[in-house]
Formats: structure tokens, C-alpha cells, sequence
């Protein structure tokens, strides 16, 4: 976890040296509206923007890993407690299917042919 935050370090440091070098003023159009702004903040914002948004969705990823995983420890909880319990008196043991029976052999010629095994 700890090689993370130091790449997450470096890589901020790069965009930041990228942004001081590119300090230029642009023009930024969107729709209708027209804004003359700082590259820096421009590349800034974006990577703010960028990193929130896979913040946002590595912590929606989390939650729904944790629940899961919850669930999974409760219903192994239940079944844990099932097998120490052992089989409830009266019930019938489970019984698991059968393989299905294999299809019949197809007939050769001499069996499907008239009696005395002419041809007509």
C-alpha cells in the first residue's frame, strides 16, 4: 500500500513540473462560454477531476465488496452451525442425481433390414 502512495507522489509531482512549465494563458471553449485561463489550472483541475473520479469509483467498487463479503460470512455462519447441528430427526437424507442413462446404440443394417436378411 505504501508503493501506491509513493507512485500516487511521483505522479503528482510530474504533472505538477508539467503544469509550472506550461504556464501559458489559453482560451477554453465550452458551448457557449469562452474563458481565458492558465494551462497549470487547466491541467491541475484535470487531474483533480481525474483522480476524484476513480476515488469515487473504487470506493463504490469497496462497498459493494464488503457487502458481499458479509453476506458470504453469514451464510457460512449458517451453514457452519447446519453441520455441527447434524441431520434433524424425521428428515431424509439428500439424494443427488443420477447420471442420465446412455442413449441406446444405433442399429446396423442387418437388424433394421425385412426377415432372412434380404434387401428388396
Amino acid at each position: 500500500m505504501v508503493w501506491l502512495l509513493v507512485l500516487a507522489l511521483i505522479f503528482a509531482l510530474l504533472v505538477a513540473v508539467f503544469a509550472l512549465q506550461n504556464a501559458a494563458v489559453i482560451v477554453v471553449h465550452l458551448f457557449a462560454w469562452q474563458v481565458e485561463v492558465s494551462l497549470v489550472l487547466v491541467v491541475l483541475a484535470s487531474a483533480t477531476v481525474g483522480a476524484v473520479s476513480v476515488g469515487l469509483a473504487a470506493m463504490v467498487q469497496r462497498v459493494r465488496v464488503g457487502i458481499r463479503l458479509r453476506q458470504l460470512e453469514a451464510r457460512l455462519r449458517e451453514l457452519e452451525q447446519a453441520r455441527q447441528a447434524g441431520p434433524a430427526k424425521g428428515t431424509v437424507p439428500e439424494v443427488r442425481a443420477s447420471a442420465p442413462p446412455d442413449p441406446p446404440a444405433p442399429q446396423t443394417a442387418q437388424e433394421s433390414s425385412p426377415a432372412g436378411g434380404e434387401r428388396p
